[in-house]
């Protein structure tokens, strides 16, 4: 039997942003209640009928075996990221995706038997009440996810992998197959925990506390969280006290004025190059970018950094959400009562706080956590 390789662009970013919006793959990082791991084929959770996982019975159509589907960062000028792969068990069906008429309400019903044949809940809800079921919510039973040590790029040659799926068949792009599967073996994978979903525990580490960009549906738009921390930044005291805080070890003229620039931080580095001046430049992202993950030598950001815009390698002061959040609770003193903002402090130092997980399966997991207790 031939061999192909699924690969699926995970939904990120504004996608979830959206109000009554949540990725369908995001069940790809949580176990049922009972203990099992399904996961959902983009687009609109369908699987080719030419698909076959080892082990299954085999069908007649069924051309090309599948090992494992990839999770993958979108695709800019041909290349990628492979941040996650799940070993998949069985395939559940081959239905094709239908919009309206008869077809979709034959689906829609075939489905809903399988989701209640297989008890498929997560946190005491059925999985057809915490998403839509305009398409099939589960694809594959799978065995595990894995993330790789250290992040692994793609740069096809032949096959032009786009959108939010691929199908990568090894008779039709054989040197793209071999260079794949030939960098994915030489890689280091370990397993990503994957817990069921438990609603309404002690809330310990101060995640999802609601906060005012809950209520304007803003709770990962980035630009606020910029606008906050430029807020705050420019408050008496405050600025100089974040770069005592986390670049003690740089040497910075306090009695000078400061400039705190929100965006294109390389330009302003090369502007104060060129002034004789040595920019300090603080880079912001979620925590489970931040920090290192496993026995990564480097973080996720750093590797970005390194493979986007190499020239700022080791310039950058990586600074994670949680310790912006940590740092303005730590110097509530400093803040006056005449700052236009100060009532919003204790949102403002959750708001940051609430991306501070150390992985991404577990930011996900909150977020389905999150919808399922909206339901209650």
């Amino acid at each position: 039997m031939k061999k192909a390789i699924i690969l699926n662009k995970m939904f990120e970013g504004s996608w979830n942003d959206k109000e009554g919006n949540i990725s369908h793959e995001i069940i790809d990082f949580a176990l049922t209640d009972n203990g099992d791991y399904y996961v959902y084929n983009v687009p609109y959770g369908c699987c080719p009928k030419w698909v076959h996982i080892k082990g299954d019975t085999l069908k007649d159509c069924e051309t090309h075996e599948v090992e494992y589907l990839y999770l993958t960062s979108e695709s800019r000028r041909g290349i990628f990221d492979l941040k996650y792969r799940i070993k998949l068990k069985h395939k559940l069906h081959s239905f094709s995706y239908h919009k309206t008429g008869k077809q979709k309400d034959i689906v829609s019903g075939e489905m809903e038997q399988l989701y209640e044949k297989l008890s498929i809940t997560y946190g005491g809800k059925k999985i057809s009440e915490i998403l839509d079921t305009d398409t099939p919510l589960i694809t594959f039973e799978a065995d595990y996810m894995e993330t790789a040590v250290e992040p692994i790029s793609i740069n096809f040659s032949e096959y032009n992998y786009q959108r939010n799926k691929g199908y990568l068949k090894e008779d039709e792009y054989r040197n793209d197959y071999v260079y794949f599967k030939e960098t994915v073996e030489k890689a280091k994978w370990i397993r990503t925990g994957l817990n069921p979903i438990v609603v309404n525990v002690e809330n310990t580490n101060q995640y999802n506390k609601k906060t005012f960009l809950d209520l304007i549906i803003k709770a990962e738009s980035e630009e606020c969280y910029t606008n906050m921390l430029f807020s705050v930044l420019n408050q008496p005291g405050i600025f100089e006290a974040f770069c005592k805080t986390f670049a003690s070890d740089r040497n910075i003229d306090y009695s000078h004025h400061f400039h705190v620039a929100t965006t294109q931080l390389s330009r302003y580095y090369e502007w104060g190059l060129k002034a004789d001046i040595e920019p300090v430049c603080f880079l912001l992202v979620p925590d489970f970018r931040a920090f290192l993950s496993h026995s990564n030598r480097k973080s996720e950001i750093e590797f970005e950094i390194e493979k986007n815009d190499p020239e700022m390698s080791g310039k950058y002061i990586v600074v994670s959400y949680g310790n912006v959040g940590d740092f303005i609770d730590k110097h509530k003193h400093l803040f006056n009562e005449n700052y236009e903002y100060f009532r919003y402090l204790d949102d403002i130092i959750a708001a940051f706080r609430n991306y501070a997980y150390p992985s991404k399966s577990e930011y996900v997991q909150a977020l389905f956590r999150q919808r399922i207790e909206e339901l209650d």
